[in-house]
């Protein structure tokens, strides 16, 4: 299970005080006791990211920031089992809290030794902890300056977290580490056209410095316009501006870029797709923010033709025909985009999504199944695969997925928490426990009346 964050605002006083303690015994140097308490700490509140932080901080601060090989192999000895065997067997049983308390004691023996930080690194991001996982990948780098699987940790956790800039800073040095590499080059190739995007300055994008350059004016600039285009008559003055700065410089993502979005807010659909293809036909990258663009303005377009329909009084079987244009084009972006980066999660769920709107069930199930690789998107999944099961006719497997997402309910959102009660219990009833649907269906009504039929359910439940 992800560990949810805490805040110093959210923390109880007996754990500002004992942040207080902490703070007291770094300041007088003690930072065996500051450890101590810290860790402490964390093992009553595991998502409390200050007293990591602080606690690195400890640990760095004792070993006098220094890097020394007698310590690192004493390290490894006294670590190995915990960070290659125990460790991982925690994080496979779902207890990240624990696996964490392990990766904290190991840096105890060393924070600089890397196998210590990568392991802390797996555990962070499978807690959902992605800062501290950035913390441990930027130490790494830091102290192993050298390392190559270190230095492209960091740039995925940076563009993971949003941060392509710096993802471009650390790529240049995995290029210059391996200058022969076309993955590095790739990878490198990628990031500068997300930090280009960015920043605002694609016509310079080569080095990280230039991407850096100006970048509280473009941030200005880029608000202004934000401001401005919901006015539509400033709107078209604004693509009237970019169309003729285009004109000068045609090969200029970030202009394409940002007429492409005013295109897509005017409706000029079109033309907004072409000019989002261009981008990546200049940057030589397949890039699947854009491409998530493109299918956005796919169905808003669809939509409004669909709208227009009705309002026209078409036939039905004309409706339908558009909807199944829409989805059908949109299907093959979506399916493309999870052929060119089949790591990327997020992309399954959108198509387990989609399969499931079509009706075609086991493909969604099989989408769905993949994501229970982040506990993020397994939580998401939960009552789609539910709803797949159910379809299925496999009853005690939905209301497995379906329990589960009800246990959850801190984690989850209030409409998600309410969809799993009443999906468990349709498939209680259809199961044929009557008595467990009721038991379901009475704390939804209990929380929101108005819920879907949850009444008339409920009514029918009291005259039987």
């Amino acid at each position: 299970m992800a560990i949810a964050t805490l805040t110093r605002n959210e923390a109880s006083e007996s754990i500002r005080k004992s942040m207080n303690r902490a703070s007291q015994a770094m300041e007088s140097r003690n930072y065996d006791y500051a450890c101590q308490i810290l860790q402490e700490l964390l093992h009553r509140e595991p998502g409390f990211n200050e007293a990591r932080f602080q606690l690195r901080q400890a640990q760095l601060s004792r070993i006098g920031f220094s890097v020394s090989w007698f310590r690192r192999i004493s390290a490894w000895l006294m670590t190995a089992v915990s960070v290659y065997v125990k460790g991982p067997a925690q994080l496979r049983r779902g207890n990240h809290a624990r696996a964490l308390e392990m990766a904290e004691k190991a840096m105890n023996a060393d924070p600089t030794l890397l196998s210590t930080l990568m392991f802390l690194r797996r555990a962070a991001k499978e807690a959902e902890l992605p800062a501290i996982a950035v913390n441990a990948m930027e130490i790494a780098v830091r102290f192993n300056p050298k390392s190559v699987p270190a230095h492209q940790a960091l740039a995925t956790d940076y563009q993971e977290t949003g941060d392509a800039q710096k993802a471009v800073s650390v790529l240049q040095k995995v290029c210059e580490m391996q200058p022969g590499n076309p993955n590095a080059v790739n990878e490198l190739k990628r990031a500068t056209a997300l930090a280009a995007m960015e920043g605002g300055r694609w016509e310079q994008a080569d080095t990280y410095k230039d991407l850096m350059k100006d970048k509280d004016k473009a941030e200005e600039l880029e608000q202004q316009d934000r401001l401005q285009v919901r006015d539509p008559n400033v709107r078209k003055q604004l693509i009237e501006k970019n169309r003729a700065a285009l004109m000068e410089k045609p090969d200029n993502p970030g202009l394409l870029k940002k007429l492409a979005s005013l295109l897509h807010q005017n409706h000029d659909y079109q033309e907004a797709i072409e000019a989002y293809g261009k981008i990546m036909e200049l940057t030589g990258v397949y890039d699947p923010g854009i491409d998530t663009q493109i299918s956005d303005i796919i169905r808003a377009q669809y939509n409004d033709k669909i709208e227009q329909a009705r309002e026209n009084g078409e036939s039905p079987e004309q409706i339908e025909n558009l909807t199944q244009q829409r989805d059908e084009s949109l299907l093959q972006r979506l399916e493309k985009r999870v052929e060119n980066f089949p790591n990327e999660l997020n992309f399954r769920l959108e198509l387990g999504y989609l399969y499931w709107q079509l009706g075609r069930v086991d493909d969604a199930l099989q989408q769905f199944q993949q994501t229970q690789r982040s506990p993020h998107l397994a939580r998401k999944a939960r009552i789609p695969m539910g709803k797949c099961f159910r379809q299925k006719e496999l009853y005690d497997l939905a209301i497995e997925q379906f329990e589960m997402a009800i246990k959850e309910k801190d984690r989850i959102s209030s409409n998600e928490y309410k969809e799993a009660l009443y999906e468990s219990g349709l498939a209680y009833e259809k199961k044929g426990d009557a008595d467990k649907a009721f038991r379901m269906f009475k704390e939804l009504y209990s929380m929101d009346v108005q819920f879907r039929d949850i009444s008339e359910r409920i009514k029918r439940y009291y005259q039987t």
